[in-house]
């Protein structure tokens, strides 16, 4: 199922173009330079947000190994799904919570959060194949 691996490879793709280009619009646009420390901050953080998000799903569409049993892929699928919204949050999180003087930034947490679920998803569903792996390595 190369459909699985594809779909993160072009989505990491595309968000770390993204990325690229909210660099440029902070360069070129926002002045982030002139921002107070806190907003100068949150609007970096929320750029890196983008980047970690999209090397998550590079990375996921390099190595993955999808799954053939029916409760793991389950569980591999919708870890792939949460990933791909909590990426979608973060995006749009970039542009809707800025700018702020609060620290509070849900639409960013709960991009995050979603995240962490995803990647849960992801080890929960591969557990028993890393277990396989350790004990061959320890006989």
């Amino acid at each position: 199922m190369n459909t699985l691996r594809n779909t993160h490879l072009i989505f990491g793709s595309v968000c770390f173009l993204i990325f690229l280009l909210t660099g440029q619009i902070m360069r070129h646009s926002i002045e982030v330079a002139q921002l107070e420390s806190t907003s100068r901050a949150l609007i970096r953080a929320g750029h890196i947000y983008i980047l970690l998000s999209s090397l998550i799903h590079i990375g996921l569409g390099l190595y993955i190994r999808v799954l053939r049993r029916s409760w793991r892929k389950v569980v591999q699928l919708l870890g792939s799904l949460l990933l791909i919204i909590g990426t979608s949050l973060l995006v749009y999180s970039f542009w809707a919570e800025y700018p702020t003087e609060h620290l509070k930034r849900p639409i960013s947490r709960m991009g995050l959060y979603i995240t962490l679920a995803g990647m849960v998803g992801h080890f929960i569903a591969n557990l028993p194949y890393y277990r396989r792996i350790v004990k061959t390595k320890e006989d």
